[in-house]
């Protein structure tokens, strides 16, 4: 890892590849907050770790560093039940580019029972 200090804002540069090799749990509710593991490769504790969820719009959510391996965040909510390609960036501007997806599902409701 390198840092620079321009003066203005601190940048962090990790040197080493980055991969996400799979998210536990992959699928989660719309409206979000699903806590999400994310399992991969070189994680470095950084303060600036954030992880992407695109599909029609991209959300920008905090990660946070458990080890090496895995790294933990909330899924953002979502306006739609679609699959967001999830990524990660270290200093919170260059993200992987592994293509992990996560896939939202809407909300079922229980209309009747019956025999």
């Amino acid at each position: 890892m390198v840092c620079i200090d321009n003066g203005d804002r601190p940048y962090e540069y990790a040197a080493i590849p980055v991969t996400v090799n799979s998210l536990v749990p992959w699928t989660g509710p719309t409206s979000g907050d699903t806590l999400v593991s994310i399992f991969g490769s070189n994680f470095v504790d950084m303060t600036s770790i954030t992880v992407s969820f695109t599909n029609s719009r991209t959300s920008i959510v905090q990660g946070t560093f458990v080890s090496t391996t895995c790294i933990i965040t909330r899924s953002p909510s979502s306006a739609e039940a679609a699959l967001a390609v999830v990524e990660v960036a270290l200093n919170g501007q260059q993200y992987t580019t592994s293509a992990k997806t996560f896939t939202y599902y809407g909300m079922n409701w229980i209309c009747m029972i019956g025999p």
